[in-house]
């Protein structure tokens, strides 16, 4: 990775672990406000439900369709010359907020027969709860779908950093909302605060826009080519987006069915922990990446060469992810506990909350490296044009999802952590269809990637090893422990670990991280 690539992902990784601890703060004030109440499991369904389904509609449909249709544009004229790409961007927004804005209308009209069918279980109290949350937050739909688009647009113009940085903004809204307003206003409130947030998002994307040149476009010109040629691609793309969205879903009607009060929130608290643990490590990589993929595989296509530059920048992002997913991957296994009561547990989250959380946290981290697998194969497919291969493998982990998770639960009565376990099971079925659908790309996987990713796995298992005996030896019980010694825990056991594992990469020379290596120590010559 050349050394400006570097600097660029690691200020981007850097400003989304910001975004992301901020959004991890407002979970903690979420967890010690309500805890794993009737509220809290009302607010989980009703907020879930709108971003679920905005997730599976729309947020991969801008990211698999538009950025490499407006990265084709670019790409097949002067780069300085944005005119013909700003008009498609205007076309897709105006698509995006007429298709959302009758779907959040039509949400508003049914929305106790969504609630009752996506979120089976409620008693009357807290599915009332529910419906009047998801009729106040359901429009966000719209605001996110706007605020996609125009971070498509940044990102394709070579602005990484602001895109990262944007939910810092909402986020701030939600915990300044928690800390001085959520006494007087409750959950209701709340559910407002959160629909702002999202109004708040769209409205910093202005002035980065404008600095970079966009020009917005009042246009409706659904016949135009390119609008067309990013529909036709829709249908495959929204089904590659459906693996998350869905699993949060099944989670949640599963931790219902489990019968444990505050399974739902447990479930909520885990998976939100784990989407930020795994997105911080693959989201910059991947937001860098996928419009320099799409570059190349629109150049290579037009001059009918071989996918070599692309298969390059493909592999690099795989690699460097599962890289840095693997020692994420071994702390959470091996302190979540620590890890959840260092986060949530105060106020009214107790004890029991904490173990619930622990449990579900434990099991769908193992799913972290074939998180980033997906997040990065996926994106390399959309470059290539290949939709469906993403869809495939989409549909093949929901399915095994649910079928897991009907064992688990309500076969097996496993309790409600099996849900987060079927989770991480589904998450790595879809894993493992990519990649063995990218190993029929010419020239995509090289013989010697296997001993790499051997070696990085057995890096990582030392470093497994390391962490594991460290808690043991060390012998303190996380849900008895206070603050300060969960933390103390925590820094004492992943010190060591994450140390081994950079140290045995070096030994054994693994390529990605030599780059790495490489790129700091020029950098310090010059």
């Amino acid at each position: 990775m050349k050394r400006s690539a570097v600097k660029t992902v690691s200020v981007m990784v850097a400003a989304t672990a910001f975004s992301k601890l901020l959004g991890m703060l407002r979970g903690i004030l979420l967890a010690s406000h309500y805890g794993t109440s009737p509220e809290a499991t009302a607010f989980s369904a009703a907020s879930r439900i709108p971003l679920s389904f905005f997730d599976i509609l729309f947020g991969s449909a801008i990211l698999g369709c538009f950025i490499p249709v407006y990265n084709s544009l670019v790409s097949a004229a002067d780069e300085r010359r944005f005119d013909e790409a700003d008009k498609f961007a205007g076309i897709y927004l105006n698509f995006i907020l007429l298709l959302t804005g009758i779907i959040t209308a039509l949400g508003l009209i049914f929305a106790r027969g969504m609630i009752s069918m996506l979120a089976s279980g409620l008693d009357k109290t807290t599915f009332e709860l529910a419906v009047r949350l998801f009729r106040i937050m359901l429009p966000l739909i719209m605001l996110a779908g706007s605020a996609y688009t125009l971070v498509g647009v940044l990102q394709s113009r070579g602005e990484f950093i602001f895109p990262s940085l944007i939910s810092c903004f909402s986020n701030s809204f939600v915990i300044i909302y928690f800390l001085f307003f959520d006494r007087s206003f409750g959950i209701a409130g709340l559910a407002a605060a959160y629909l702002a947030a999202w109004g708040i998002q769209l409205v910093t994307l202005i002035i980065p826009l404008k600095k970079r040149g966009f020009r917005f476009y009042a246009l409706f010109d659904f016949g135009n080519k390119a609008f067309l040629k990013a529909l036709k691609a829709t249908p495959k793309v929204v089904a590659g987006s459906w693996l998350i969205p869905f699993s949060l879903l099944i989670g949640l009607d599963f931790s219902l069915r489990s019968g444990t009060e505050g399974a739902v929130p447990a479930f909520e608290y885990a998976t939100t922990l784990f989407i930020i643990a795994a997105g911080i490590l693959t989201y910059g990589i991947c937001n860098y990446s996928f419009p320099e993929m799409s570059r190349r595989a629109a150049n290579e296509h037009a001059g009918n060469a071989e996918n070599v530059g692309f298969n390059e920048a493909a592999r690099e992002a795989l690699f460097v992810s599962l890289l840095i997913t693997l020692p994420v991957l071994c702390a959470m296994t091996v302190l979540s506990p620590n890890i959840t009561a260092v986060i949530y547990m105060r106020g009214s989250f107790d004890v029991n909350s904490c173990r619930l959380v622990a449990a579900a946290l434990k099991a769908v981290s193992t799913a972290i490296p074939a998180f980033a697998v997906c997040e990065v194969m996926s994106r390399s497919f959309y470059a290539l044009g290949k939709n469906s291969v993403p869809a495939t493998a989409a549909l093949s982990g929901i399915v095994s999802d649910f079928l897991l998770s009907y064992l688990f639960v309500s076969i097996l009565k496993l309790g409600p952590s099996s849900a987060a376990a079927a989770m991480s099971c589904g998450l790595w079925v879809s894993a493992l269809v990519m990649l063995c659908c990218a190993g029929s790309i010419k020239g995509f996987f090289k013989t010697r990637d296997a001993l790499w990713t051997a070696k990085a796995a057995v890096s990582a298992v030392l470093s497994y090893a390391v962490m594991n005996l460290t808690v043991v030896l060390i012998g303190a019980d996380a849900f008895t422990c206070g603050f300060w010694k969960n933390a103390g825990v925590c820094a004492a056991v992943f010190i060591p670990g994450a140390a081994v594992y950079a140290v045995s990469l070096i030994i054994i020379r693994e390529p990605y991280s030599q780059a790495f290596l490489n790129s700091k120590s020029g950098r310090k010559k010059a």
